[in-house]
């Protein structure tokens, strides 16, 4: 192939034409003077070219005429050549198709060659031999047909421009050009999901900030929320949980992470294997002595123990809970010696308190006197073991399922046994038939009735059956095979916990397995010690303490709360890092119940909105109605109907929500009554706080306690109770020195201080009900009969004045109270659609107001008393008045309203 691109290439082609080597024609110059190929010789004229093709001379190898075998590139090189015969005389291709019904994508030589485009079909081909005859005008290029003509673009070499490039591919035994077919494109492979992006969040987080931290549009987390998660409350500024973030992050391939790591606890002991705990030793049986206030349960355990408790305590009742060990006088070979009693408070308030105590024991004695029989808090007890009892069923039922239960953990023993002491049978009005009745309809049967309950006959004052009662109870633990281990950690439960001088934080421990020895890591709940001293029921130190016994612990660096499980660690590492998240999740939660009260206030504050937004909606659409009815020709009263109706029917429901709201109290006109605790024992404090919020409130009034701890009253508490104007209620402990009660004093700080949980309750009660609004009742000071109507000229109006001249009938008449006119029923048919009042005696009232000026003939005077006349006018110039009506005076007297 010649080709000649610059003046040094078309000198060396003259050179060669001059010298015979090549024969080109004037068109081939041509050619070669624009850069292009010239065409073969033997081809014809530039025109015979356009006749034969139909179009412009395509780019191939330049043929040497019929004369010469070779020739010369530019570089001097000799390359062989090859006559081409005529068109005419060129055979058909093998596959009998007219080039020019071949596509552009089809052509090998073209751009874009080597192939069909992906997912092209190719026209149907003639048969072989056939030929259409007519040419592509379409079609600018055409192919030569000879098998040693076809050739195909290379890729990998440029041309003489470096602007296409060709492949060089041989030619096929049947001589037609090279198609390579199209290579079958693979299935892309499935998207793989992308791993969810950690994110961390805090444990309280708003909406719109959760839509910052993510990066992700706040319409679009709302619309996951409702769609997705079924969350209803989707505003902008509502407080979600990590939990609830953590959701709405999974369904946004999101993988949320809490900001503090997994939590480091320390946990109870496994419970022991069958076989383990019958090599265990014996332990003493925790027995709680419960039942009604004021029925001898103290004064049976004063006899049980040789002391005089009940005596000292105030109001005569138990308010706390009492631990105590004594030694009994059990049958011969009985493995128990020592038995520990806990005693329970009886008063109503204390019910958190007996259901702890409860959960403590195994054995409970119900306290029935024999006078008064079956009382509200014995119910109570009953209710409880019943409800303990099926728990422990259902938790032995299934300890093969749950075999790391706690040994500590009363739930998991189904031998919870009950067992019934009469008290006070010593007294003439006892009926001890009379109380097992009682016990009966409640579900309690005693032996002697047929059931299964030991009952004993018992009375303190005399020492009737103690004897009797202590083998029974020794007799039962026998049988229950009650056993502990004594080696490894110590675990236990608190039941009472105080601040105490000279010992600081103490805390009465039930132990429950392990020995408990000065020294020892305790962790209870958020507070931990390093036992510093043990103190037993009879004040004196002791060295170990084994499972059933209860002991004071001194060393607690915060006083533990009763009720919560004592369990040990051997370093004091492991102490402080279970510790730390202990407060991380408690402030988590406390973070979560915050976040849920102000959603709650967010929501009813949103809910008052949108209530008033219908209310002006629905009078807005009232008005344009009524407007529309009297441009319309329709009376006042026609359009008012019609607008009414329009209301009802169009907008029934947002008028009724509008209206909804309208008798509910505002949250922020609610009064609330603060109040700060303190107490001697965390547990009678906890009992205080139970007791006070169960008292019923209104709307208008609500009773918080926003502080509650253990001790005096110290100056701390006196400035947050100035702070947030609360009161200070002090149970049972010192209500502070003599200069902290004068600026309480100074400062308007209520400190009410007693021994009596019942009297503080009915103070905080009182206080309560100062709070809400008033009941104002109308009193009738006196009464006037209007025996005559005329009319006066008024002072300097130029116009007449309406007097009523009165008799007065009853009581005083004074000119500055208020009063109301009466009139008779049916006196007049007209007056029968006037207000009626139940204090009025079936008179409807005319009118009420204040009088404008009361006279004695015409001296102006402050009162008038039963028998005199006088003259009346009335505030406004009412002149509705009739001969007859009686004119009240009425005094406004305010009460106080009743919780």
């Amino acid at each position: 192939m010649l080709r000649v691109s610059s003046a040094a290439s078309r000198a060396l082609l003259a050179r060669q034409l001059s010298a015979g080597a090549v024969t080109a024609s004037a068109s081939q110059l041509r050619f070669a003077s624009d850069g292009r190929r010239p065409p073969p010789s033997g081809a014809g004229s530039l025109g015979e070219r356009r006749e034969n093709d139909g179009g412009p001379p395509r780019r191939h190898q330049q043929q040497a005429s019929g004369s010469s075998s070779q020739w010369q590139d530019g570089r001097g090189n000799a390359h062989p050549t090859q006559d081409r015969p005529p068109r005419q005389d060129r055979p058909p291709r093998a596959d009998g198709a007219s080039s020019s019904m071949r596509p552009r994508e089809d052509r090998p030589h073209q751009a874009g060659g080597g192939g069909p485009a992906a997912g092209f079909k190719s026209p149907p081909k003639p048969p072989a031999g056939s030929s259409s005859g007519k040419s592509d005008p379409r079609r600018s290029r055409r192919i030569p047909q000879a098998k040693d003509w076809s050739r195909a673009r290379d890729p990998d070499r440029d041309d003489v421009q470096g602007k296409a490039q060709h492949r060089k591919d041989k030619a096929r035994p049947d001589g037609s050009s090279f198609k390579p077919k199209p290579k079958s494109q693979p299935a892309p492979p499935p998207k793989r999901k992308q791993p969810p992006r950690q994110v961390f969040l805090p444990p309280i987080i708003s909406l719109s900030n959760l839509s910052r931290l993510l990066g992700i549009k706040l319409r679009t987390l709302q619309s996951t929320m409702s769609t997705q998660l079924s969350m209803r409350d989707t505003r902008a500024d509502a407080l979600l949980s990590f939990d609830d973030a953590s959701l709405l992050c999974a369904e946004l391939n999101l993988d949320a992470v809490d900001n503090a790591e997994a939590a480091f606890d320390i946990y109870p002991a496994a419970a022991l294997g069958e076989e383990e705990r019958g090599k265990a030793p014996f332990r003493p049986p925790v027995i709680t002595v419960m039942g009604h206030v004021d029925h001898g349960k103290t004064s049976l355990l004063d006899r049980l123990r040789s002391a005089s408790v009940a005596a000292g305590e105030a109001g005569g009742i138990t308010q706390h809970i009492g631990a105590f060990s004594v030694p009994v006088k059990a049958a011969e070979g009985n493995a128990v010696d020592k038995i520990t009693f806990l005693d329970t408070p009886g008063h109503a308030a204390f019910s958190n308190m007996r259901a702890r105590g409860a959960k403590a024991t195994d054995i409970v004695v119900l306290v029935v006197a024999a006078d008064d029989g079956v009382m509200t808090q014995t119910k109570e007890v009953i209710e409880l073991y019943k409800q303990l009892e099926a728990e422990a069923a259902e938790a032995a039922a299934s300890t093969g399922a749950e075999p790391a239960a706690s040994s500590s953990t009363r739930k998991r023993r189904a031998n919870i046994q009950l067992i019934v002491a009469l008290s006070k049978i010593d007294r003439a009005e006892a009926d001890s038939q009379r109380a097992l009745e009682q016990l009966g309809a409640q579900g309690i049967f005693v032996e002697a009735m047929g059931g299964d309950v030991p009952c004993v006959e018992i009375s303190s004052k005399t020492g009737q059956g103690f004897q009797e009662l202590e083998e029974t109870l020794a007799a039962m633990a026998e049988l229950a095979d009650l056993r502990a281990p004594t080696e490894g950690l110590p675990e236990g439960t608190v039941l009472e916990s105080r601040t105490e001088k000279g010992r600081g934080n103490t805390a009465t421990v039930l132990v429950s397995r392990g020995k408990l020895t000065p020294g020892c890591l305790l962790i209870c709940g958020q507070t931990w010690c390093k036992v510093r001293q043990m103190v037993d029921s009879n004040n004196a130190s002791v060295r170990e303490a084994k499972p059933g016994e209860a002991v004071l612990v001194t060393g607690w660096k915060e006083l533990p709360s009763a009720g919560d499980e004592v369990l040990s660690a051997r370093k004091e590492d492991e102490v402080k890092r279970a510790l730390d998240n202990r407060k991380r999740d408690a402030e988590g939660k406390r973070m979560i119940k915050e976040a849920e009260a102000v959603n709650e206030q967010r929501r009813i504050k949103s809910e008052e909105v949108t209530r008033e937004q219908q209310r002006e909606f629905v009078e807005r659409e009232k008005q344009r109605v009524y407007r529309l009815a009297l441009s319309e020709g329709k009376s006042v009263e026609q359009a008012e109907q019609v607008a009414a109706t329009h209301i009802a029917r169009e907008h029934g429901d947002a008028a009724a929500a509008g209206a909804e709201g309208d008798g509910e109290a505002h949250p922020s006109s609610t009064k609330e009554l603060r109040l700060i605790i303190k107490s001697d024992f965390s547990g009678t404090g906890e009992a205080l706080v139970g007791a006070l919020s169960g008292i019923t409130t209104s709307h208008d009034a609500a009773l918080r306690v926003i502080h509650s701890s253990v001790g005096d009253v110290s100056d701390s508490d006196l400035s947050l109770a100035r702070t947030a104007s609360a009161h200070i209620l002090a149970f049972n402990v010192g209500s502070g020195s003599r200069s902290l009660q004068q600026q309480a004093a100074h400062h308007n700080v209520p400190i009410f201080s007693s021994s009596i949980i019942y009297e503080v309750i009915e103070y905080a009660r009182k206080s309560l009900a100062s709070l809400l609004p008033p009941i104002v009742e109308a009193r009738v000071v006196g009464e006037a009969t209007i025996a005559q109507t005329f009319q006066i000229n008024a002072k300097g109006a130029g116009s007449l004045a309406a007097v009523a001249g009165c008799r007065v009938t009853n009581g005083v008449v004074e000119r500055n109270r208020l009063v109301r006119i009466l009139r008779t029923r049916g006196h007049n048919t007209a007056d029968d659609d006037e207000q009626d009042d139940a204090d009025t005696g079936g008179r409807k009232v005319v009118w009420q107001g204040k009088m404008d000026s009361l006279r004695h003939v015409k001296k102006e005077v402050s009162e008038m008393r039963k028998g005199t006349e006088c003259g009346m006018a009335f505030e406004g110039g009412f002149a509705g008045f009739k001969e007859g009506d009686v004119v009240q005076s009425i005094e406004l007297v305010e009460k106080q309203r009743p919780l």
